[in-house]
Formats: C-alpha cells, structure tokens, sequence
C-alpha cells in the first residue's frame, strides 16, 4: 500500500512542479506565473466512490489553505 501511495504522489507533484514551471504569455509583455494546488485521496476497492472525491476534495482545499501551490494527501 504504501507504494501505492508513493507512486500516487509522483504525478500530481511532477504536474504542480511543471504548472509552476510556466510562463504564460497573454499578449502583454509580461508573462503570468500560474501554481497548481492537488489533493490526494486513496481508495479501496470497497470505497464508495462519492466519498473519495469528497476526501480528495478536502485534501485540495488543505493545499490551498497551507499556502497553495502544494500537494495534500488524506
């Protein structure tokens, strides 16, 4: 389980690194810097699936409110 947990958190922290790696150009010349938050949530094979989306949910908004551009797992 806990690999699973590890691979889990590769991706969604490789995407936030990348988002906050951009420079987005939006016609003016200065480029807009944008930061990603993710939460994570694990699930089971008996999980119902409307409450891992609220977990994950929550776990976004932990990001958020910790300072943003972070990844939160519950």
């Amino acid at each position: 389980m806990a690999a699973l947990i590890v691979l889990g958190l590769i991706c969604p922290k490789r995407l936030r690194a990348s988002v906050e790696e951009l420079n987005i150009n939006i016609g003016t010349n200065t480029p807009i810097n944008v930061t990603g938050s993710f939460g994570i949530a694990s699930v089971s094979v008996n999980d119902d699936i409307e409450q891992a989306i609220e977990r994950a949910d929550h776990a976004m908004y932990q990001a958020k409110k910790s300072g943003r551009n972070r990844v939160c797992v519950t």
